[in-house]
């Protein structure tokens, strides 16, 4: 018997272990709700998870990896926004 694995889908940052969901959340939170990476950071420590400042900062990233998070985080935040209005559509009014 032989057991195989499905590829890794390619990361935003090559070799690096944040996903495109946690890179959008944090750049939502910092830069649509203007919320600091110190109280995210503070956020994370209360959930128990150790997240650093300095693991997560914009001034690392290329441009090239700049652009394409945030063309993601921009196409996330489109598609949610679609969602919400095509619901508040379909929502009955009272």
């Amino acid at each position: 018997e032989r057991i195989t694995q499905a590829p890794v889908p390619p990361q935003i940052i090559d070799k690096g272990i944040p996903t495109s969901g946690l890179l959008a959340h944090l750049l939502i939170a910092k830069y649509a709700d203007h919320l600091p990476l110190y109280r995210q950071e503070r956020i994370f420590a209360r959930a128990g998870v150790e997240c650093i400042s300095y693991t997560v900062p914009n001034d690392r990233l290329t441009p090239e990896e700049k652009a394409t998070i945030e063309r993601q985080v921009t196409e996330e935040y489109l598609e949610e926004k679609r969602r919400q209005e095509a619901a508040a559509e379909e929502a009955p009014t009272i």
